[in-house]
């Protein structure tokens, strides 16, 4: 990566930092809880977007098997919506990946600012011995 590039991805993060640093602990509690169920939606999305994959290449299967057909508008139409589906599917898996980054980046940037407020509260309040 570019120096550049670098500096500028430093920056848009310590931006993000900054905002999410506006908010209560207990807002960013559940900021961050809202964050991981959209990790987990994103996840399942990717399991359904496998199958319609594993449906598309069936689909390519049976239209090269009918193929053997006199007939060239059914192999043809066959083959369009194999096509179809895989470009809806690349798309898709396209759309979840960039969801994917910037959730985890998102919840990634708030435990970073939850963990320094728990060690500066830490530090603020150390423990008590005991006798």
């Amino acid at each position: 990566m570019k120096p550049e590039k670098e500096r500028l991805a430093l920056e848009k993060l310590k931006e993000s930092k900054r905002y999410y640093a506006r908010f209560k602990t207990k807002e960013l509690e559940l900021l961050k809880a809202g964050y991981e169920a959209d990790e987990e939606d994103n996840k399942q999305i990717g399991v359904i977007i496998a199958l319609i994959t594993i449906g598309a290449s069936f689909m390519s299967l049976s239209a090269n098997l009918m193929m053997k057909v006199n007939t060239y508008l059914l192999p043809l139409a066959l083959l369009l919506i194999y096509i179809i589906g895989i470009s809806g599917v690349t798309y898709m898996g396209w759309i979840t990946s960039v969801r994917n980054v910037k959730t985890t980046r998102t919840r990634k940037i708030i435990d970073i600012v939850l963990a320094e407020r728990a060690a500066a509260k830490a530090k603020q309040n150390p423990p008590t011995p005991t006798p």
